[in-house]
């Protein structure tokens, strides 16, 4: 698990030295296994790097790839989840 929350922690940094063709195919995938996640900081450090995953590949890579996962975030029960998706 903790492990988990320092690869989300740094993803901001990661996403700033990293081109889309490398998020598209390294850091997506991963996100996408961590959907279901049950931890809500896990959850939540995924909410807070929707944002800058979407400033490197596009609106319509994203959409199409992590798009649902919005909506997952802002329907969670936990306050935690959402406030990381509304730190976007």
């Amino acid at each position: 698990m903790e492990v988990r929350h320092a690869a989300l922690e740094g993803l901001n940094q990661i996403l700033k030295h990293v081109n889309s063709e490398k998020v598209v195919i390294s850091i997506i995938p991963n996100i996408l296994a961590l959907q279901n996640e049950s931890g809500a900081h896990v959850k939540a450090y995924i909410g807070e790097g929707l944002g800058p995953i979407a400033k490197v590949v596009g609106y319509t890579v994203f959409n199409s790839k992590l798009g649902f996962m919005i909506e997952l975030l802002i329907k969670d029960e936990n306050s935690e989840v959402k406030l990381g998706y509304y730190c976007l």
